[in-house]
């Protein structure tokens, strides 16, 4: 995958790394992550780790940006869906967030549907998370950034209203 990156955008620089434990040569001006995958850190005192090694990797100023969701504000039943038709086939991807009320794991589960004239395959998976609220997540940021959350809405950029557990924090290095 580092490779067709490395194609795709031969300007920008990648490695391959533990995301609660990297190391970069010289101080970044910017850290993505996206996809929820800051939630893919195993555990509380891991995603504190990782907070850390972004802030170390971060140049005075730099901007640290990550989309979450709010264990608290799971729909365990809702899920979101798309559809693309490929060669034939019509793909269906769903996913959603599961968070059983308690502790700090939640799931992220998914499905795959591929129906061609005369056949649907369908594939699920679960991937474990590390949850956590909002509250939670402002207290880890706290001690390493200056923290602007905004509404994660594909259509325009407003500040976060309180209300929807699925955020884009923008953070900036202190």
């Amino acid at each position: 995958m580092l490779d067709k990156a490395k194609m795709r955008c031969p300007e920008a620089q990648f490695s391959l790394q533990n995301m609660s434990e990297f190391k970069v040569t010289e101080h970044l001006d910017l850290i993505t992550c996206f996809l929820y995958s800051i939630h893919y850190c195993d555990g509380i005192n891991k995603l504190k780790e990782c907070l850390a090694s972004v802030h170390s990797a971060l140049k005075t100023g730099g901007i640290f940006c990550i989309n979450t969701v709010d264990k608290n504000k799971i729909d365990s039943d809702s899920f979101v869906e798309h559809t693309a038709t490929s060669e034939n086939s019509v793909f269906t991807f769903r996913s959603g967030w599961h968070y059983s009320g308690t502790g700090s794991k939640q799931l992220l589960k998914l499905s795959i549907e591929k129906t061609t004239a005369d056949k649907t395959l369908v594939w699920h998976d679960e991937h474990p998370m590390v949850a956590f609220s909002y509250t939670e997540l402002k207290e880890a940021l706290k001690p390493y950034f200056e923290i602007h959350i905004f509404e994660h809405d594909y259509d325009k950029i407003t500040p976060w209203a309180e209300r929807s557990g699925n955020a884009i924090f923008v953070c900036v290095k202190i």
